[in-house]
């Protein structure tokens, strides 16, 4: 039988892949131009284009699900300043080959879990996580910009849509922190009645 981390782990990979499909099928809409496009140019850290989220997802997989139970999640290999440049280097190929790397570490390692890695601490930045307050911590990261990915996607292909519209729609969304906030602290909540209910 199933033991409720296990049934637990696998609606988490289930999410994981709700994600996923969402990213590229937004993905799949775009050109290169769209892919490496601004709704605006000269924009803020708010405004990034597909190519730009892209490389930071794929980053932050491939630094947090690297030896995720063994080492600290950022690892000092990540470049994560250059996650939001564009270089003259970027290809879309290229990009695209460490977004499905990054998915596929993601995927390896939850399946990986056993029921008593769900008690352990892991590390990010130094600062301790339980097991499952990491996982959600990242599911909750990427399912944010995703969501901005499936708005940018939708807002490239729609011109006669005001800009200035989709650019105060796509900061709004970029710039609340305040509901990942409350999220986490929804996490720990249920981090601790979880343990607490008896076998």
């Amino acid at each position: 039988m199933n033991s409720l981390w296990m049934e637990w782990k696998g609606e988490v990979i289930a999410q994981y892949q709700e994600q996923k499909a969402m990213a590229d099928a937004a993905l799949g809409k775009v050109d290169d131009a769209l892919f490496f496009a601004h709704l605006r140019e000269n924009g803020d850290e708010h405004t990034n284009s597909l190519a730009i989220l892209v490389k930071h997802i794929s980053g932050n997989f491939i630094s947090r699900w690297t030896d995720f139970l063994t080492t600290d999640g950022e690892k000092p290999t990540r470049q994560r300043p250059h996650e939001f440049l564009h270089e003259e280097s970027d290809d879309r190929a290229q990009i695209m080959q460490r977004w499905e790397e990054g998915w596929r570490i993601l995927f390896t390692t939850l399946a990986s879990l056993q029921q008593e890695d769900f008690a352990k601490t892991v590390y990010i930045r130094d600062e301790a996580h339980s097991v499952v307050k990491a996982i959600l911590r990242n599911l909750l990261h990427a399912t944010h910009h995703i969501g901005q990915m499936d708005l940018l996607a939708g807002a490239l292909l729609r011109p006669h849509v005001l800009q200035s519209d989709l650019e105060a729609a796509y900061s709004r969304m970029a710039a609340n922190e305040s509901r990942e906030a409350e999220a986490l602290e929804w996490v720990e909540a249920t981090i601790g009645d979880v343990k607490n209910e008896t076998r």
